[in-house]
């Protein structure tokens, strides 16, 4: 298999997640009166295992990709993509999940929105994947 197909399937395995935790997760944590500290670091961890390595497979593809094709637009605006998923990342939620470990639920709607910003990035980063693809 080439780079071109596992980067489809990194998109789509990260979209996927995204997606879930957008519609369902998140808006889940609002519903959980009790142990919300426990529930929500046991979550962080978990899901961290999962998405930490799929990221960093994702951000290593892209890279290899804009070394095999710089000139690719498409290539380009996924890379674009890809750090502005990192930096959301780092920037907005891990925050805003450091507040929340603390039982500071005051910016759980902060995390449902500002969340957002990956989910649009990794839909379209399958879409253009997908165009890539084929």
């Amino acid at each position: 298999m080439n780079v071109v197909l596992y980067n489809l399937i990194i998109s789509s395995v990260l979209t996927t997640i995204i997606l879930i935790t957008q519609i369902v997760t998140y808006p889940l944590f609002k519903h959980i009166q009790n142990d919300f500290i426990i529930f929500h670091n046991d979550y962080t961890k978990r899901i961290g295992l999962i998405v930490a390595p799929v990221m960093i497979i994702e951000l290593i593809i892209v890279s290899i990709m804009l070394t095999q094709d710089f000139e690719n637009n498409l290539i380009k605006l996924s890379a674009i993509l890809v750090f502005i998923i990192w930096l959301s990342t780092f920037c907005i939620q891990v925050p805003i999940h450091n507040q929340l470990s603390k039982a500071d639920k005051n910016n759980l709607n902060l995390l449902i929105y500002s969340n957002w910003i990956r989910t649009f990035c990794w839909i379209v980063k399958l879409v253009i994947s997908i165009m890539i693809f084929i």
